[in-house]
């Protein structure tokens, strides 16, 4: 089933408006989550409601459409354990299990979906926090910066 970004920021809004009907409501997302939640936010406004607080963690800017990642990325995610496969007993290589099968098809299509879509400027002033160093190769000395725009 492929759904288009408006289906699916839709289906967001029905599951968010049967637990709160009203807002003022609060978002936030990771990564390319953090696309999907600027666009869910962007449409409660559009359609008067109110949105308090957007967070992006990570989040790629989106004004000029969402890049596919190189195969690259995913490998290296694989190989630091960093899509959730590190074993119950710690970051030992030896430990790691592989992804469910799910998940790169998944990143993949959430990408594509998101490929054609360009922000537009809200009505609110979103918090973007970014990672200043890779934790998986700074452990412990990882620092964040955060700004508002």
């Amino acid at each position: 089933m492929t759904l288009s970004l408006e289906e699916l920021v839709a289906s967001y809004i029905r599951g968010i408006r049967r637990i709160q009907p009203h807002g003022a409501y609060s978002f936030g997302g990771w990564s390319i989550g953090g696309v999907l939640a600027y666009r869910t936010a962007q449409e409660l406004l559009n359609h008067g409601f109110s949105v308090r607080d957007l967070v992006l963690i990570d989040s790629p800017a989106a004004n000029g459409g969402v890049e596919p990642l190189p195969t690259r990325f995913y490998d290296h995610c694989s190989e630091t354990g960093i899509l959730g496969q590190i074993g119950a007993h710690g970051v030992s290589t030896a430990n790691m299990i592989d992804p469910p099968e799910w998940l790169i098809p998944h990143f993949k299509a959430t990408i594509d979906l998101l490929s054609g879509y360009h922000a537009t400027p809200l009505q609110i002033p979103p918090v973007l926090v970014k990672g200043s160093t890779l934790m998986s190769t700074q452990i412990g000395t990882a620092s964040a910066s955060c700004r508002r725009f």
